[in-house]
């Protein structure tokens, strides 16, 4: 999955014009670190939180090592221009979270939505065997998935949350965008 996510970053990083790169910043450490320094485990697995998705047998293709990057629920996202950041983002909800950060750097630098339309965007995730797709996406666009193939399934419950901060330094604004999916607003003081 990681080597799938980093070839689409280097795939938007040819694709993208102008000096638009996106960067990730992963910290799953510093949130485990806190956890073991505090003696938390999880009752399910008997790790730390943060942890749960990490294989120590030595014999799985996912056991962890060096060099590897597991899936992991802390992703944050930084996307950066010139080396500079322009917007911290995160996208929550599993399984959704790696193709969520997808959708809205898609939504805002190749189809030019600000950060709120960008997270406010229709969602769908592809699980195996099958097309999971909001009540906001419409049935055109899902009778084309039918027809292309795929078992489509629309969700009683909403694909993830996130929110974006987007760093416009030609005019000193910061730009926010959070999710109507969970709780929190962008508010300017």
């Amino acid at each position: 999955m990681d080597d799938i996510w980093m070839r689409f970053v280097e795939n938007m990083n040819d694709r993208v014009t102008g000096p638009m790169k996106f960067r990730l910043l992963l910290q799953p450490a510093m949130a485990a670190f806190f956890a073991i320094r505090a003696g938390l485990n999880d009752a399910r697995t008997g790790k730390p939180p943060y942890f749960w998705s990490l294989v120590t047998d030595p014999a799985h293709p996912n056991c962890i090592g060096p060099g590897k990057r597991p899936l992991h629920t802390i992703i944050p996202a930084m996307a950066c221009e010139n080396g500079r950041p322009v917007m911290p983002f995160g996208v929550m909800g599993g399984d959704y979270q790696p193709s969520g950060h997808v959708a809205v750097a898609l939504n805002m630098f190749v189809y030019g939505m600000d950060p709120q339309a960008a997270i406010d965007h229709p969602r769908l995730l592809e699980k195996v065997g099958v097309v999971e797709i909001e009540d906001g996406v419409g049935d055109a666009v899902a009778a084309g998935l039918a027809a292309l193939g795929h078992r489509v399934a629309r969700r009683a419950d909403p694909l993830g949350g996130g929110q974006a901060i987007v760093i416009d330094r030609a005019r000193g604004v910061l730009i926010g965008g959070s999710d109507p999916r969970k709780d929190g607003a962008a508010a300017g003081l």
